[in-house]
């Protein structure tokens, strides 16, 4: 019988004297959320946001050239440069002006080149906004490899606002 009490006595002088192992301190957890504007960001303005601020910094300007600015989504909104307004209906003919001043029928030729201006036009469009896609990729990619060198690490990642945008959430130990 005394074998039996002594036991339960032994188990419980053995968990109070345990040292918890398991349970450390270290510094706290700190995080930082980058916000990334994405490809359609506006011409002048961030397309990285930090919270809170990075280095002394709350967010990230791109330099763009004069080429791809044109292509900025405010451009788009603030709609044309310089409208004019007719009541009358205009028509389109196959007929063209020549450098005497005279109107003759488009010819193959002539129709060809249009279209091939077109084209090229259409090219050089989609070449800036690849360009622009470019620069605001590269910016987002040495803002989270800036991050990572100074001791940041990703946890979570989503999109958020206009398409192409997304939240980057970040921590430090």
């Amino acid at each position: 019988m005394r074998k039996s009490l002594l036991l339960p006595l032994f188990l419980l002088l053995a968990t109070l004297l345990a040292t918890p192992g398991c349970a450390q301190k270290g510094p706290p957890v700190v995080y930082m959320q980058i916000f990334f504007e994405g490809p359609n960001w506006l011409a002048g303005r961030e397309v990285l946001h930090y919270t809170p601020a990075f280095k002394g910094k709350t967010g990230e300007l791109v330099a763009e050239g004069a080429d791809t600015r044109e292509l900025s989504p405010m451009r788009f909104l603030q709609g044309p440069t310089q409208a004019s307004y007719s009541s009358t209906v205009t028509t389109t003919t196959n007929f063209i002006t020549d450098s005497s001043g005279k109107a003759r029928l488009k010819s193959e030729e002539d129709l060809r080149k249009e279209n091939q201006v077109e084209k090229d036009n259409v090219d050089k469009s989609l070449q800036l906004l690849e360009k622009r896609n470019r620069l605001a990729r590269e910016a987002l990619t040495k803002a989270l490899n800036e991050a990572a060198t100074d001791g940041w690490e990703v946890v979570q990642m989503t999109t958020s606002g206009t398409s192409g945008g997304l939240v980057y959430l970040l921590r430090k130990r």
